[in-house]
């Protein structure tokens, strides 16, 4: 049930007119105190009341691995080892799975819709997938499982006799001397409708794609799938000489291939290439600038723009469709604006350190950090180090400094800028600027779908609560779950995992805002 803040406060009001009436003071007096009582409990007229579902605790005479503490991608279960005697299980929120002689290492995965689990567990000599806490296939070895991006297929490596195979679900597939998975295998296609791994046979490599195996090679490379799905690239190396394999065919030969990346339209494929011991951005068998080293290609949001960090003799340059700027001791992190229009990256001369906009060098601080673009575009911020203090830099204008600043965020609708600070032992939520109540810490600060609202962890004489705009939530937590995030399931509620004594209780606390009077 929720507990109501407007009924407390009516209580509280209540309790207050009485004893004024018994000490005979002014009714002004009692007036104003009420008033204050007022602002404190519903601070910018909003009231909030909670609902706080049990997950359950670890089990009496069980040992509890913290560490193996796992959230559901909407941060609504948790799941975890526990052990007792010899004897293993997973419990995912209040129930326990069947026991086991070992867990997978980091094994218990969620689908990504959050309603399903996996992981691996060994009985005598066999390990077997589990998905749901039901029992699959036994094998002598079986790796960590794998979800398609739609939760629907269930895919791992199982071992038997020194061959490997990728199950998926409970379809067992060719056996090979391995399956790579450190060639990032098996891999799903985005939606869900093809499946690639690079599998090795006898010192070759090939990539079999949704059962359907390819020529073999002295080598491979990461199998990847374009944005739409309709596209797998991977390189190969036959005898001394790497290539780019794609729909259209092979491409040029070169002494080596590194990274590889499709533009978010899919239609631009990029890598980057070594000849004669110079690299390269390739795209459509043409070649950029030659340097000793090219980095990570960006495309912009609208896949029509390339950015890209090269280095010459121990300098460094952003090539901007396909043109150099300005040089650079060094240079950091790079970001288009969400239009496509703009660009930022951080960069560094000598000890002086720069946010590059739109290749303008803007003025020097002793350190300058990640660029962010407000989700219209129309702003930028980021943070810089001036004076021994941090600042964060919004459109040109320097805010207030602190101690320590997170990276900041914008809400949905471009108009706030959030971040945490903190200032000597105290941390708070800084708002356009303006800091909130300062707390023992502060924690996954998020706002509202609607922007109206901005809702985080704070921590008070090691109690957590959670904080809405300016009002306290009043739910005392031992603290939040690692791994959960606060998240709005609509502009007037949200929820979050965390931990309540007495004991050790893990709960799902929801909390729903309201206008006083509603």
């Amino acid at each position: 049930m929720f507990i109501d803040f407007q009924w407390e406060l009516y209580l509280l009001t209540n309790i207050i007119m009485n004893m004024f009436k018994k000490i005979k003071l002014s009714l002004l007096s009692a007036c104003l105190i009420i008033c204050l009582l007022s602002q404190m409990v519903m601070a910018e007229n909003i009231v909030l009341s909670s609902k706080i579902t049990s997950l359950g605790t670890p089990p009496a005479g069980w040992k509890f691995f913290a560490k193996s503490l796992k959230v559901s991608p909407d941060s609504n279960h948790l799941a975890y080892v526990i052990k007792k005697d010899d004897q293993y299980a997973i419990k995912l929120d209040d129930k326990t799975g069947p026991l086991f002689d070992a867990i997978g290492k980091n094994s218990h995965i969620f689908s990504p819709d959050s309603k399903h689990l996996a992981y691996t567990g060994k009985i005598k000599k066999k390990w077997y997938k589990i998905l749901d806490h039901e029992k699959g296939q036994g094998f002598e070895a079986v790796s960590t499982p794998k979800f398609s991006p739609d939760s629907s297929i269930f895919a791992c490596i199982g071992q038997n006799k020194k061959k490997q195979q990728v199950v998926v679900n409970t379809r067992k597939e060719k056996a090979y001397d391995g399956i790579v998975q450190k060639l990032n295998s098996p891999v799903f296609s985005p939606d869900s409708k093809h499946l690639a791994y690079a599998a090795m046979q006898d010192k070759k490599l090939t990539v079999i794609l949704d059962k359907k195996q390819g020529p073999f090679y002295k080598m491979v490379g990461p199998p990847a799938f374009s944005p739409d799905s309709s596209s797998l690239v991977y390189c190969a190396q036959k005898d001394d000489s790497w290539f780019m394999l794609t729909k259209e065919g092979t491409g040029p030969l070169y002494e080596n291939i590194g990274m590889y990346a499709f533009s978010l339209d899919s239609r631009r494929l990029v890598y980057t290439a070594q000849k004669n011991k110079m690299w390269y951005m390739v795209e459509n068998r043409s070649k950029g600038p030659a340097f000793e080293q090219v980095y990570i290609p960006v495309f912009s949001p609208d896949s029509k723009h390339l950015a890209y960090l090269g280095t010459n003799k121990k300098k460094s340059v952003m090539v901007i469709d396909g043109k150099k700027e300005k040089t650079f001791d060094e240079i950091g992190f790079f970001q288009f604006s969400p239009d496509s229009t703009q660009y930022a990256y951080s960069a560094k001369n000598g000890k002086k350190c720069f946010m590059v906009i739109n290749g303008k060098p803007g003025p020097s601080y002793k350190a300058v950090t990640i660029p962010f673009f407000s989700p219209d575009s129309k702003h930028i911020a980021y943070t810089v180090l001036k004076d021994n203090k941090w600042h964060i830099i919004k459109n040109d204008q320097t805010g207030q400094g602190y101690d320590i600043i997170t990276p900041p965020f914008f809400s949905p609708d471009s108009k706030r800028l959030a971040y945490m600070a903190k200032a000597k032992d105290k941390w708070t939520i800084v708002v356009n600027g303006k800091p909130g109540r300062f707390y023992d810490g502060v924690a996954i600060p998020v706002f509202s779908p609607d922007s109206k609202h901005i809702a985080y962890l704070a921590k008070k004489q090691n109690i957590w609560f959670v904080v809405v705009d300016t009002v306290e939530e009043k739910t005392w937590l031992k603290g939040g779950v690692k791994g959960a995030r606060l998240l709005f399931d609509s502009p007037a509620l949200l929820h979050t995992l965390g931990m309540r004594g007495p004991g050790l209780e893990f709960i799902r606390l929801e909390i729903k805002i309201s206008s006083f009077g509603s």
